[in-house]
């Protein structure tokens, strides 16, 4: 899906119950846009973002919260990461 839009690459995960990792930070900003809980979102912000490093990272963070892949926003930078639960907007 690397040609696909952003909406579209959201759209799937959320239909696939998927969960969206990368290192754009536009992802961040329409899942929040959307007012929707899913999917969750792990932005990547690293000097070395090369795979090897991003699994190296993401592990780390899932040792740390095992919880943390469900229903938030997570940016992940070198040394910290931080966790924005989704909330219920009102909805029933």
């Amino acid at each position: 899906m690397n040609r696909s839009l952003d909406a579209e690459i959201l759209s799937k995960a959320k239909d696939e119950g998927r969960i969206v990792l990368t290192c754009d930070l536009d992802f961040g900003d329409l899942l929040s846009a959307s007012g929707e809980c899913s999917p969750s979102v792990i932005i990547f912000r690293l000097e070395n973002e090369t795979p090897l490093n991003v699994v190296k990272r993401l592990n780390q963070v899932l040792q740390e919260s095992p919880d943390a892949l469900f229903f938030c926003l997570i940016r992940l930078c070198l040394a910290i990461f931080r966790m924005l639960p989704f909330t219920n907007t009102g909805q029933a």
